[in-house]
């Protein structure tokens, strides 16, 4: 299963990022580089991150990162966030 790579701006533009899994992809890792405009943001030591996801059925799935590396944030799909009742797109 391939890492899929997403850039996050820190200045605030009103884009959220957008990841699709679907019930297959439980373990499935990605990785979000920080940025501050066009520089790398690294998280100030002692920081961690969490990245709270809405799943079509509008509930929320926080997810812890599994690893910090320099301006790298990676996560780990669970279950809990690919699991959807009800019809999905």
């Amino acid at each position: 299963m391939a890492n899929e790579s997403i850039n996050l701006n820190l200045i605030p533009k009103g884009e959220m990022p957008v990841i699709h899994v679907s019930q297959f992809d439980n373990g499935r890792q990605f990785n979000i580089n920080l940025l501050q405009g066009s520089d790398e943001y690294t998280l100030p030591a002692g920081y961690t991150a969490v990245l709270n996801c809405r799943k079509a059925d509008r509930n929320i799935v926080t997810l812890a990162t599994t690893s910090v590396l320099s301006n790298t944030l990676t996560f780990t799909t669970t279950t809990q966030l690919c699991a959807c009742s009800g019809k999905n797109i």
